[in-house]
């Protein structure tokens, strides 16, 4: 027996599969766990991105850009145009059925502080605008809702700005 023993703790055939079957699933998840990651961080960064740019067009009141004023079918109001704005910047990552702004406007600091009087829309000019935009991704892959116990992510990007003194309001 101790003979037996000895041969076999002397043999390494075989080794290399158990350290894979060991490892390798800890390898998976880390690299699917990296790609979600990697994911998630770019949707945010694009609805970051995307709050920004069309902050700044709701702040201006201003003509809509040349791509959007050229559409065969251009946006009726400054609110439908900055949700387009949103999803144009969104790189295509950006599916519309889970985008969410909201844009509440206020007369003064004080209504904006007090979260009081707020009203809805792009506001007019003068006025203080907050924009925030809700993004719902879901997992890309199934590790994280398996971890998690959920099955998508909430991106949130808020942008406060206050409209300039622009014409026509």
């Amino acid at each position: 027996m101790k003979r037996l023993v000895r041969r076999l703790a002397g043999n390494r055939r075989g080794a290399s599969a158990v350290e894979f079957a060991i490892l390798g699933p800890v390898y998976f998840l880390l690299a699917v766990s990296t790609l979600e990651f990697g994911l998630q961080i770019t949707v945010s960064a694009l609805l970051e991105s995307a709050a920004r740019d069309a902050s700044r067009f709701g702040v201006t009141g201003a003509a809509l850009p040349e791509w959007l004023a050229s559409d065969p079918n251009p946006p009726a109001n400054r609110e439908e145009a900055i949700r387009r704005i949103v999803l144009d910047r969104g790189a295509g990552m950006l599916t519309p059925t889970r985008l969410t702004i909201t844009m509440t406007n206020f007369r003064d600091l004080s209504g904006l502080v007090n979260n009081q009087g707020g009203t809805a829309g792009a506001g007019g000019a003068g006025e203080l605008v907050v924009y925030t935009m809700t993004y719902v991704q879901p997992y890309f892959t199934p590790v994280l809702p398996f971890i998690t116990g959920q099955y998508q992510m909430t991106h949130t990007a808020r942008s406060v700005v206050k409209n300039e003194p622009f014409p026509g309001s």
